[in-house]
């Protein structure tokens, strides 16, 4: 049977051996303890123990032969247990980074090949400070290498102690502070050794720079190459099976002493020598090697170092990063941290790019092997991120050139704020590499989205959520594309940052895709190096569309201004014959943008018909008036607008609300919906309104057609419009 007990020792600063009998064997109940406490603070700074007696921390002035004494005179001996750097204007009671301290570990095994146990005897320091009956507790962890597990002692945790509903178990190496001493592990893991050998015929080297239980968990799995238990996550995509880990036995054996060479050709690649000497003491080599490659760094001398830090890159745990096959990339796996490795890895990206290597991984370094990532660097790097489009080159210059300083971040609010403003606007424009998507393909169109109208109708005609991408569009975050089989409306691609079509929306039903669709979008996006998500075109086939398309006509489609880019000017002198949708509700919105002076009372006596007397209040109205005469529905729309407004003419709710029904005669259901809101406005009065529509106006209760409501609140600025419903 072995029984060994370590306890703190202060002269030497660590735990050692315990050589007192009675310390090692009796009940931590009946044995003298005195709890140390490393103050940190603006009043105290400096090591005091606890003195039940007084009540308080009082300094230590001398510390011999186990014996303290302290300025009060009061004088302690037997099991110390050391709460470390403890700040005084801090209540410990509620610190719960602190709230368990161990004073005596001990190491049990009942005979040759049993499992060993480590127990922990620690004392709750809520109970000290609250100055309760003292509770001791006792925490185990069992390591049995005969079936290659480990069992450790779980206690129930929570993030709101009063509520029990978000408690769980946890183990206690996990939930608490408490570390696994040095002294205690190294021990431990000679027994292991020792154990297997006799076992296997092979006592296995440890050579691994992990420390603590991580070491011991991973040598009761794999003794021969702890390593590779390490990587176990890393690996996750060449090891598993519908989320089990089903085939890490078999490529990676038991007894097998080395894995480097098998992981090297999983991974597909062929690293310096230095990468196998750094493997066989740091399991993270490798995904330090895997990330400078991913980074595009190839020089040997840059990265040495690296392949010698233990788990963890500016503050995120390298074991929770996988290898992801497909991407061919390292990705973070896990959802807390998930959004802090994608603003770090696109920071250290753009960095190389600007070929400040050297000056970022001086940077990594330091905070990596320090741990003191600031909350402002990581607001920076996520605001450089999400807005990376939108800042301008001298601020990136600033980023590159002095790193993550707070007038940086000054620099980037500045012009993030700025961009609030912009979000406002209604055109969308692009760069010449995305203006190239618009092009036509035999009698197929594909056709940016240039305005926020354009994107409304989008969102209607394919019953689509699209319109609600306005401000990712503005960003530059996402491109909209949309293909056009005439007057057809076939689809619409969502294209991200990185030249993947994400979604793609069809016409039919369940947003399917028409064949030909699928077929020429597959082309289309060969053309401009675009990457379909796996599965988002599924069933075409490389080989018919490149037979259906390889005498293919192609032509560019010329960018035409968009009418929100026009004056006044420009669309009152636009040819006639080249209007398209959307012009004469943008010329009604300029006019009435340009008004600023007094309206005429409307005089109907005196005029033979409503354009003069329109004209005489506004001669610019004529443009608008003579197409709604001539039947345009959105000349009407436009008309009924102006009336309903009273920017440009006198308000006149009547005649606005009868060219929003001659409109909607017409089967125009904008105008149709603009007749049913303006309606409610009247409380549902107009004479005007046919029986149809009236019995449909009144079945109409207050907060219907929400969808139109935010359609006109997004496209009218009538938000401080107040509804008089009935």
């Amino acid at each position: 049977m072995l029984e060994k007990a370590f306890q703190y020792n202060m002269e030497k600063g660590e735990w050692v051996q315990c050589i007192d009998v009675n310390l090692a064997e009796k009940d931590i109940e009946n044995l003298h303890y005195a709890l140390i406490v490393e103050h940190n603070g603006c009043y105290r700074n400096g090591i005091y123990v606890r003195c039940p007696k007084h009540r308080e921390d009082e300094k230590i002035v001398s510390c011999d032969n186990g014996e303290i004494i302290t300025e009060a005179g009061c004088k302690f001996e037997g099991l110390l247990g050391v709460l470390e750097k403890t700040n005084l204007g801090k209540d410990i009671h509620y610190d719960k980074e602190y709230r368990f301290v161990p004073f005596r570990w001990r190491i049990f095994q009942r005979e040759d090949y049993s499992p060993i146990n480590i127990a922990a005897d620690v004392l709750n320091i809520d109970m000290v400070y609250s100055n309760s009956t003292m509770k001791w507790s006792n925490f185990s962890f069992s390591i049995d290498v005969d079936k290659r597990k480990t069992v450790i002692s779980q206690i129930r945790c929570s993030s709101d102690e009063l509520n029990s509903a978000t408690s769980k178990m946890e183990e206690w190496t996990e939930a608490t502070d408490i570390e696994l001493p040095d002294v205690v592990a190294d021990y431990v893991l000679e027994l292991l050794r020792v154990w297997v050998g006799k076992r296997y015929g092979i006592k296995p080297s440890v050579l691994s720079q992990i420390k603590g239980k991580e070491r011991i968990k991973a040598f009761a799995i794999r003794p021969f190459d702890l390593n590779i238990v390490f990587l176990k996550k890393f690996l996750r995509d060449f090891i598993t099976d519908k989320g089990h880990y089903d085939a890490f036995d078999r490529i990676f054996p038991y007894e097998e002493k080395d894995n480097y060479k098998k992981v090297c050709e999983i991974l597909d690649i062929k690293p310096p020598k230095s990468l196998r000497k750094a493997y066989t003491f740091n399991p993270y080599s490798i995904v330090w090697y895997m990330l400078f490659k991913q980074w595009r760094i190839k020089d040997v001398n840059l990265m040495q170092k690296f392949l010698y830090l233990n788990d963890n890159i500016c503050g995120i745990y390298l074991h929770d990063l996988y290898y992801n096959k497909i991407d061919k990339k390292v990705l973070f796996c896990k959802s807390d941290f998930y959004r802090k490795w994608v603003v770090l890895d696109f920071y250290c990206q753009w960095l190389i790019r600007k070929k400040k290597v050297k000056k970022l991984l001086k940077w990594i370094y330091s905070v990596s092997t320090e741990n003191n990532m600031s909350d402002m660097e990581w607001n920076i790097l996520e605001e450089f991120r999400d807005n990376f489009y939108n800042i301008s080159e001298e601020t990136k210059d600033k980023l590159a050139r002095d790193g993550l300083t707070s007038y940086v971040r000054g620099a980037i609010i500045k012009e993030n704020t700025d961009l609030l403003h912009k979000l406002n606007q209604k055109v969308f424009h692009y760069d010449d590499n995305i203006m190239s998507y618009e092009c036509k393909i035999n009698q197929y169109e594909f056709h940016l989205v240039h305005d926020v109208d354009t994107l409304f109708k989008l969102g209607n005609i394919l019953t689509t959520y699209i319109a609600s991408y306005r401000e990712n569009i503005v960003k530059k975050e996402l491109v909209i594309v949309y293909l056009r089989d005439g007057s057809e409306y076939l689809a619409c691609m969502e294209i991200d940052g990185r030249g993947y079509i994400t979604k793609i929306f069809g016409n039919e039903t369940d947003n399917k895709l028409r064949e030909d669709a699928s077929k020429v979008i597959s082309f289309w996006a060969g053309l401009n190096e675009l990457r379909p998500y796996f599965g988002i075109l599924k069933g075409v086939k490389e080989a018919e569309v490149a037979e259906d398309f390889k005498n293919a006509i192609i032509e560019a489609i010329p960018y035409e201004k968009s009418y929100y880019d026009m004056s006044l000017e420009e669309l009152l002198e636009y040819d006639k014959s080249r209007i398209k949708e959307g012009y004469y509700l943008r010329l009604q919105e300029k006019m009435g943008e340009a008004n600023s002076g007094h309206i005429p009372a409307t005089i109907r006596d005196g005029f033979d018909d409503e354009k003069s007397m329109l004209i005489s209040i506004n001669p610019q109205v004529e443009r608008i008036y003579d197409a709604a005469l001539a039947g345009n529905t959105e000349a009407m729309r436009a008309l009924g607008e102006m009336y309903h407004k009273g920017e440009v003419i006198r308000q006149d709710n009547n005649k606005a609300l009868e060219w929003l029904m001659k409109a909607a005669s017409m089967n125009d259901k904008f105008a149709e919906m603009d007749a049913k809101m303006l309606g409610l406005e009247m409380g549902i009065t107009g004479s005007l309104l046919n029986q149809d529509m009236l019995h449909s106006l009144r079945s109409m209760k207050p907060g219907c057609d929400k969808d139109f409501s935010m359609l006109r609140f997004m496209k009218y600025n009538l938000a401080d419009v107040k509804l008089k419903l009935k």
